[in-house]
This record gives structure tokens, sequence and C-alpha cells, in this order.
């Protein structure tokens, strides 16, 4: 596995372990479904994201207020993860 993959910490191998079922979620579902703060959640995606392990998309609905971001696994890390 690639150097910039290893050494992640807890709360990081659930995150990925969570979207390896589904691959996209939003960070409520992280919440929701890890028992952990949105602080705590969002910290953790932006370094998985930093990484290259993770993309984030924004996706706008034409009103007003902050887009919805979805997170889901990179092609590049599931590749490394699979051999491939």
């Amino acid at each position: 596995m690639k150097s910039k993959f290893e050494k992640l910490t807890v709360i990081q191998n659930r995150i990925i372990e969570f979207l390896w079922r589904e691959n996209i979620f939003s960070r409520s579902t992280f919440v929701e479904g890890l028992k952990t703060s949105r602080t705590t959640i969002y910290d953790n995606l932006k370094k998985l994201l930093d990484r290259d392990i993770l993309n984030r998309e924004k996706l706008h609905d034409g009103k007003r207020g902050r887009p919805h971001e979805l997170w889901s696994l990179t092609r590049e890390y599931i590749d490394d993860v699979e051999g491939g």
C-alpha cells in the first residue's frame, strides 16, 4: 500500500470502512452512523481529502445557503487497496 495511505487514525479507518460499503455519503450520515461529533467527522474528512483518499462533491440546489457536500473514496485509493 502506498505510504500516503498508511498511518490512519481509528476514526479515519472507521470513515473509510463506512464509505467502502456504499461509497458516497453526506457528513450527517457519518455523524449518525459512526456516533461521532460533526466537528470530529469534518476534521477527519478534511485530512483524508488532503491525502487524496476522499473526493468531495458540492451540490447546489439553487436555493440560498450552503451547498450539500457528498464524500466518496477516490478511484486511486480503491485501486490501491484492491491491488490494482
